[in-house]
């Protein structure tokens, strides 16, 4: 056990010198490689360091450019954007007073229809009023041309019997004259209603005698 750890321990001495005697080589080399990379990038004289700014200064120039190109895009593209949405707004503006004038003319149209209708339950109630009256008027002149014929026929028979009696009247005496006196003005009376009914019945489209 005390010899392997007498090993490992010279083991590891051994390699910690040939570490120490290796180390100053890879230290040198690593020296000559950092400063050879550091030569590459750092310019050495005036005219490199200006030729670096000016390189800078163009690559900033053409980000500048086209950050500006960009830039322009975007504004003409929101120009645009705007003047769509103006358009667009005068066209729904456009609509919308379509819409209202759509409405007011249907407002109006409604109002007529019912207008329309109020005047057609009118005529119609009018019409069967008027019709009503027609057939009443109908009725009224039937029972006034009965009326008219009925007088007619006594009338024709009270001037065949006033006849008759005026035949006889010239045999008899005095009390069949004053008989036939007031016969015949009971027939001018009976007579006088009858033209009265016959100008009241002319209107119905009856004849008068």
């Amino acid at each position: 056990m005390i010899e392997q750890a007498m090993a490992f321990a010279l083991g590891v001495a051994l390699a910690g010198l040939v570490a120490l005697a290796v180390a100053p080589a890879f230290w040198r080399r690593a020296l000559r490689l950092s400063r050879r990379r550091l030569e590459l990038t750092t310019p050495l004289s005036m005219e490199e360091i200006s030729a670096g700014r000016d390189a800078l200064r163009a690559r900033f120039a053409v980000e500048r450019r086209a950050l500006e190109q960009a830039a322009d895009r975007l504004t003409a593209r929101r120009g645009a954007d705007m003047i769509e949405l103006g358009r667009r707004a005068m066209e729904l503006a456009a609509l919308r007073e379509s819409c209202a004038r759509l409405e007011g003319e249907g407002a109006a149209r409604e109002a007529t229809i019912a207008e329309l209708r109020r005047l057609l339950a009118e005529t119609q109630a009018e019409r069967a009023g008027a019709h009503l009256a027609l057939h009443g008027a109908d009725e009224l002149a039937q029972a006034r041309g009965r009326e008219l014929a009925d007088a007619r026929a006594e009338l024709a028979a009270l001037r065949a019997q006033a006849a008759r009696l005026a035949q006889g009247g010239q045999a008899r005496g005095t009390a069949e004259r004053e008989e036939n006196e007031v016969l015949r003005q009971a027939l001018k009376e009976f007579g006088a209603a009858v033209a009265r009914a016959t100008q009241d019945g002319a209107p119905a489209g009856t004849p008068t005698p």
